[in-house]
């Protein structure tokens, strides 16, 4: 996998679920994802002795204990020089990364590193510290079977290929504001901001018109990527963020749209449900943009994606809708609130913990 002579960037992920089963299909701990891009269930390079004092005992140990590696090589110029190529592994190793968050909606990520080197005969050399990236969580209602399988590693090379060939570009930069969105929704573990910031990813690529009221913008536009069948769900979800964006919690949120539901972990529930329509909603959109090379010309600017608004052809520059209907059916309620109420309980020994500040504040006093 790794030649020598060969430069290479890699992702150590480690998930949170204990019984994690490795997507890796090949019996060696090795599948190939496309010339250059592998996917291993076994640390794909040794660390040298020196290596492995520089790193440290704590960082070498997510290193070595993690579930998954991501690993891209390239064939250097120069394997003694840390330069534009390893730039360039870093940049297609996290794009491979972003790529497999956004098509596997039941991942969750305890750590994260991105680490690089290169391949000497004498074996390889760990060129500097490993970046730590944010962890990621699944959101609650998920179900079990949405874990990462083998498809997710081939769908994200393909994400990753058009993220690349998009802000390769210099522009896309709406698009660049969506996948901050995302990536700030599936790593915040407040139902809150998942909803928040997946709606505004919604909204990055909706390009709603304020002069024309955002809320009905919103829906007409969503109807168009996701099909009519749950129109008032769309606006439910619009007017839930907008509670929240004025922080306002949950609860407050639900009685906006639901009145009816007085019970608050219903409501919680179906704060839950709300969110986890949103996000995966959003992914969807999201990996279809840059999955579809028809699209880009229309996503590359603002000025162009007020012109798909109103193309005649955007029907078939788009395809088929996204089914939202599958979204729906998929959330499991008694999961949510299974999850909720051990959320909750973490909370408890939080405020527990509160109530042994204060005490030691007024003692001080």
């Amino acid at each position: 996998m790794i030649e020598v002579g060969d430069k290479f960037a890699c992702f150590c992920l480690q998930f949170w679920a204990t019984d994690w089963t490795s997507p890796v299909a090949a019996p060696d701990a090795l599948t190939s994802l496309c010339p250059f891009m592998w996917a291993a269930d076994r640390l794909p390079f040794e660390l040298s002795t020196t290596d492995r004092e520089r790193v440290g005992s704590t960082v070498l140990r997510e290193i070595e204990r993690s579930h998954l590696y991501l690993v891209v090589t390239h064939r250097a110029s120069d394997p003694e020089v840390q330069d534009l190529e390893m730039t360039a592994l870093a940049r297609r190793a996290t794009r491979l990364y972003a790529g497999l968050l956004l098509v596997t909606p039941g991942i969750s990520i305890r750590s994260a590193r991105l680490v690089d080197g290169v391949r000497l005969k004498e074996g390889f050399r760990y060129f500097h510290d490993s970046e730590r990236f944010a962890m990621t969580y699944q959101a609650p209602g998920t179900p079990a079977s949405w874990g990462v399988a083998p498809p997710h590693l081939h769908h994200a090379v393909r994400v990753a290929r058009g993220s690349l060939a998009t802000h390769g570009t210099g522009d896309f930069h709406r698009m660049g504001r969506v996948s901050a969105a995302m990536s700030d929704a599936l790593g915040a573990r407040e139902l809150a901001t998942r909803l928040q910031q997946s709606i505004r990813a919604l909204e990055g690529l909706i390009l709603p018109q304020t002069a024309r009221g955002t809320a009905g913008v919103f829906s007409d536009r969503l109807k168009f990527f996701c099909g009519a069948q749950h129109v008032d769900l769309l606006r439910h979800l619009y007017r839930m963020r907008g509670k929240v964006e004025h922080l306002h919690g949950p609860i407050a949120a639900v009685k906006e749209v639901r009145p009816d539901i007085a019970n608050e972990e219903d409501a919680l529930v179906h704060f839950a449900f709300a969110a986890f329509v949103a996000e995966n909603m959003a992914r969807a959109c999201v990996v279809r943009v840059y999955e579809t090379e028809k699209l880009w010309p229309f996503f590359r600017t603002d000025a162009g994606l007020e012109k798909f608004w109103t193309a005649p052809g955007k029907t078939n520059a788009w395809g088929s809708e996204i089914d939202l209907a599958f979204i729906v059916r998929a959330f499991e309620p008694e999961t949510a609130r299974r999850q909720l109420k051990a959320a909750r309980a973490e909370e408890s020994a939080g405020e527990r913990a509160d109530a042994v500040d204060q005490a030691w504040i007024d003692a001080d006093q």
